[in-house]
C-alpha cells in the first residue's frame, strides 16, 4: 500500500493487497486524478476486492467487530444503513444476511446535477436510527453531504431520523488532515487507514502537473 496498511486482521489485509491494483507514478509514469479535487502519484484501485462473495463477508464480519469496539451495535442501536456508494452497497447487502441484521433497512443516496440526496422511493420514520457506511473517504465530503441531505428530508418531510454516526472502510485521507471538522458529534468506525500523498488539482498548482507527467482521471473508480 502507499505506507503500512493499518487496522483489520491479516486476512483482511492479505486480501485487499493481493486484489487491489497499484497505481504508481514511478512505474506508470502517470499520475491520477482521484476527485474533483486531488491528484496523487499513487492510488490503490480497491473495488477489486469486493468480487468475491467470501471477501465480502470477511470485510464485513470485521466491520461488525470494530463497530461494536467503536461502541455501535448494529442490532441494537441501528435501524437503518444508508450506502453512500457502490461499494458501500455491497458491503451493506453482506452486513444484511448476518444473523440480527436481515431486517435492517438498507438505504442508497444518489448523486444528481444539484448534489446529494436521498434514494428516489426511500424514505425515513420518525426517531429512526442510521448508520452510513462509506467505501473510501481522503476528505470526507460525502459523508457530510449524505448527512446534510437527511438533514433536509427532515426539514421537508417533517419526519426526524437520527444520524448516530458513520462506518468508513479505508480512511486515506492524508497526514494531518483536518477531516473530523465538522463531524465531531458522530460516532465514528474506521476500519483501515491508508493516507494519500495529495496534490491540488490544479494544473498550475500540482507539482506532477508543472513537471508534465500525464494525468489520468481515475474519478468514480477508486
Amino acid at each position: 500500500m502507499n505506507g503500512p496498511l493499518i487496522g483489520g486482521t491479516e486476512e483482511c489485509r492479505r486480501i485487499i493487497q493481493a486484489e487491489s491494483v497499484l497505481l504508481d507514478s514511478a512505474v506508470t509514469k502517470e499520475h491520477y486524478q482521484i476527485s474533483s479535487r486531488i491528484h496523487t502519484d499513487r492510488v490503490y484501485l480497491l473495488h477489486p476486492v469486493l468480487q468475491w462473495g467470501s471477501h465480502r463477508e470477511l470485510l464485513a464480519h470485521k466491520l461488525i467487530e470494530d463497530l461494536l469496539i467503536g461502541g455501535i451495535d448494529l442490532q441494537r442501536d441501528v435501524d437503518v444503513l444508508v450506502a453512500t456508494g457502490i461499494a458501500a452497497m455491497q458491503i451493506c447487502c453482506t452486513l444484511q444476511h448476518f444473523i440480527g441484521l436481515q431486517e435492517k433497512r438498507l438505504i442508497f443516496i444518489e448523486r444528481e446535477r444539484n448534489g446529494i440526496s436521498v434514494g428516489h422511493g426511500f424514505s425515513f420514520r420518525q426517531d429512526e436510527r442510521i448508520l452510513l457506511v462509506h467505501f473510501a473517504a481522503v476528505r470526507f465530503n460525502t459523508i457530510r453531504e449524505t448527512i446534510k441531505a437527511i438533514h433536509r428530508y427532515a426539514d421537508e418531510t417533517g419526519f426526524q431520523p437520527c444520524v448516530i454516526g458513520f462506518a468508513v472502510i479505508f480512511d486515506r485521507s492524508p497526514e494531518n488532515s483536518q477531516w473530523e471538522k465538522g463531524l465531531g458529534t458522530f460516532r465514528k468506525v474506521c476500519m483501515f487507514r491508508e493516507p494519500l500523498n495529495v496534490y491540488p488539482a490544479d494544473k498550475r498548482r500540482c507539482p506532477l502537473c508543472k513537471m508534465g507527467i500525464p494525468l489520468v482521471d481515475l474519478r468514480g473508480a477508486t
